[in-house]
């Protein structure tokens, strides 16, 4: 049944006029009348008519409301007699949900009477209660701020074609979107998830935490793009054409020439120096890192990199390769592609998951690193990740954040099974 939570007091509720027009943040409450009362199912009155009562009322969200899911209902003594106005349920709806998921029945103060109403013909109750302000429920629960931060794990918890939809949605929800979210309900018990996939009655930390993600992954776009630009600068002072560095890095030719300009470089095409390029081919072939390589030849890791896939030679990862075992690497790879090979036979991804006594989160990863491992080419960005990881010779306690630490473990996955991917 949960604990009940008196919101406001009577001692507090009682100071409040029934039209008190203080700033919100001075006072706990407004009262306002229970709508929809004349509705409710006909009941025997054990009240005297015209008489009235003073009681403690239930808030209940009704998320599965066919006219509004963020709908909020009143019960007086478990029974059902009105709604608050739409306008406060839209702002207090995922409140009230929060506190319900902390084990609290939300409770507030108010009055009813019972009297005859000409539209039903029958007696109705009347009822108006004390609608708390938003600080009253801020001081019961969670900073959302710091819950939304918190909250970063469900987002790298969503599959990746679920994060990308959200992407394209501007960082936003569908109804669609959210269903896959509420599946993780049970890992993330003290959020306040409603009941059904509706994007509108999540709470306000969920907006938060994609808020948070867009700025996160707009910063690593903004990394990426800087590193891009960086290593077409570098290939154009070591002789490289724009046209070449274009195809080389994938930008586009406009775009290092916007960033020559700025850097006050100019483009010109000098005779390749084979003897260095000798060198670090050799080099590579001894087992030196891109790092490494660099280090010893006075070049950049981009250059150095440029010249070896040039020349069709691959190194050793600078992120060291005891991560995980040449075996592991591939035994993963080898269950990725079981689960892939099982979804083109038709399963579906419950289907999937019982087959192989796993949990449906586990065959959506599973399906999203065997589709990467086959073709790393269909998801660029994780692949270029993958690249800058690499070449800037980042190790595990360096990365900063999952999206790191798993381009990590990409680039030591690809070096076995696709030997020219960087």
């Amino acid at each position: 049944m949960g604990t009940s939570l008196l919101l406001v007091s009577w001692e507090q509720a009682e100071k409040i006029e029934p039209y008190d027009d203080r700033p919100y943040d001075e006072i706990v409450g407004l009262w306002m009348p229970v709508v929809g009362t004349q509705y409710g199912q006909p009941r025997k009155h054990r009240e005297r008519s015209g008489a009235i009562y003073k009681d403690n009322f239930e808030l209940v969200p009704e998320p599965g409301n066919p006219f509004d899911h963020t709908a909020l209902a009143v019960d007086l003594n478990g029974n059902r007699i009105g709604y608050l106005s739409a306008s406060y349920a839209a702002h207090h709806h995922w409140r009230v949900r929060s506190l319900n998921s902390l084990g609290y029945r939300v409770m507030v103060p108010g009055f009813y009477r019972s009297t005859f109403n000409a539209i039903a013909e029958r007696d109705c109750l009347e009822a108006v209660v004390l609608r708390p302000t938003t600080q009253m429920y801020d001081e019961k629960l969670e900073d959302q701020e710091e819950q939304a931060s918190r909250l970063a794990e469900l987002w790298t918890a969503l599959s990746h074609e679920t994060r990308q939809g959200i992407a394209r949605a501007g960082f936003h929800l569908t109804d669609e979107t959210a269903g896959e979210l509420l599946e993780l309900h049970d890992r993330f018990p003290g959020v306040g998830l409603p009941t059904l996939p509706y994007a509108e009655a999540m709470p306000r930390s969920i907006q938060l935490m994609l808020r948070n993600a867009r700025h996160e992954e707009a910063e690593i776009r903004w990394r990426i793009a800087r590193e891009l630009d960086a290593k077409a600068l570098d290939l154009v002072r070591g002789g490289t054409s724009v046209r070449d560095a274009s195809s080389e890095i994938s930008i586009s030719e406009t775009r290092i020439r916007k960033v020559m300009k700025e850097a006050g470089v100019t483009a010109h095409r000098k005779q390749a120096n084979e003897s260095r390029n000798s060198l670090v081919a050799r080099l590579a072939e001894d087992g030196l890192s891109l790092s490494e390589i660099s280090a010893e030849v006075g070049m950049s890791v981009s250059a150095v990199s440029a010249v070896l896939r040039r020349r069709g030679v691959r190194t050793r990862g600078v992120a060291g390769v005891n991560e995980w075992s040449r075996a592991s690497m591939l035994q993963r790879v080898a269950e990725c592609a079981d689960v892939v090979k099982l979804q083109d036979e038709g399963n579906n991804r419950e289907e999937i998951a019982k087959q192989l006594g796993v949990s449906v989160h586990t065959v959506k990863k599973r399906l999203s690193d065997g589709h990467f491992f086959d073709n790393p080419r269909i998801n660029p960005d994780r692949l270029d990740l993958a690249r800058s990881v690499r070449e800037r010779g980042l190790s595990q306690s360096q990365c900063s954040g999952f999206a790191e630490l798993r381009a990590l473990t990409d680039g030591n996955v690809l070096d076995l099974i696709h030997p020219l991917w960087i």
